[in-house]
């Protein structure tokens, strides 16, 4: 997907790789009826944020039963994603490991983040792009 790309060109570009949208509107586009593989690890679902009629953030969720499982399936897509990017490590205030890479399409900053949330009355595993600032 190509972050900065304008609002219809996006929706249309994210609707083909994802199906329907469950809701969209001037700010958000989430796809919630299909699983969508990615780094090797399947999600349940996509939100796409834009800003100021931009594409600037996709967030890719996948829910777990608990936080145990949702570490798991973060450790198996950082190790999915550190082939093709290099991750820097830190730490929640928790002591639960999160992890940021790539280099972002501004050029300044991270691609990527993976993290772990509670979610829904769940854990998730959340693998975030951006948000992205464009002038």
């Amino acid at each position: 997907m190509r972050f900065g790309a304008p609002y219809d060109d996006a929706v249309r570009e994210l609707t083909s790789l994802y199906g329907e949208p469950s809701v969209v509107d001037e700010n958000h586009c989430v796809f919630k009826n299909s699983l969508f593989n990615h780094g090797g690890t399947t999600f349940n679902e996509v939100k796409c944020n834009f800003k100021n009629n931009r594409l600037v953030e996709e967030r890719f969720y996948k829910q777990a039963r608990t936080k145990a499982a949702a570490v798991r399936n973060m450790m198996i897509l950082k190790k999915s994603l550190e082939k093709e990017h290099s991750m820097s490590e830190d730490y929640e205030d928790d002591g639960t490991a999160f992890f940021t890479g790539g280099l972002a399409p501004t050029g300044i900053g991270r691609l990527f983040a993976i993290s772990v949330q509670p979610r829904n009355g769940q854990w998730a595993t959340l693998l975030q792009y951006g948000p992205f600032k464009f002038n």
